[in-house]
């Protein structure tokens, strides 16, 4: 998708009034900006380079996308190619059935973290425990 919309969150150096509002809109419709950091840009021209063009998708693609990566071919254009896969990749991946609102907590040894899982639980929401 060529947004020409700019924003931190798709790893470009600066955010924008278009690219905020694309930010809500995504964010809205539960939609996921796949693009990862990279020292190369998704756009170049005489003017500069920057990260305007965004791989875009929903919840029930986002177990099977993977590799992406702006490549290194020509691309007769100021756009540079971004490849990416959508499929099983070949190790083993953790399937998720719940659908709900998921929260994702840092482990911490404070009894805030433990009232917050004690909450989560009684709503019976899902949770992570990320380490770091």
């Amino acid at each position: 998708m060529g947004s020409h919309a700019r924003s931190n969150v798709w790893h470009d150096n600066q955010t924008k009034s278009r690219g905020k509002t694309l930010e809500e809109i995504l964010t809205s419709r539960d939609l996921h900006i796949m693009d990862e950091e990279s020292e190369k840009t998704t756009f170049q021209s005489r003017r500069g380079s920057s990260n305007i063009d965004l791989t875009v998708i929903n919840n029930r693609l986002i177990q099977n996308f993977h590799d992406w990566e702006i490549s290194e071919d020509e691309s007769c254009s100021e756009h540079n190619i971004i490849k990416f896969k959508l499929g099983h990749e070949t190790k083993q991946v953790t399937q998720h059935k719940h659908r709900g609102i998921r929260y994702i907590i840092q482990e911490k040894t404070t009894t805030d973290s433990t009232k917050i899982l004690k909450k989560l639980s009684e709503r019976n929401f899902k949770w992570k425990i990320q380490k770091n």
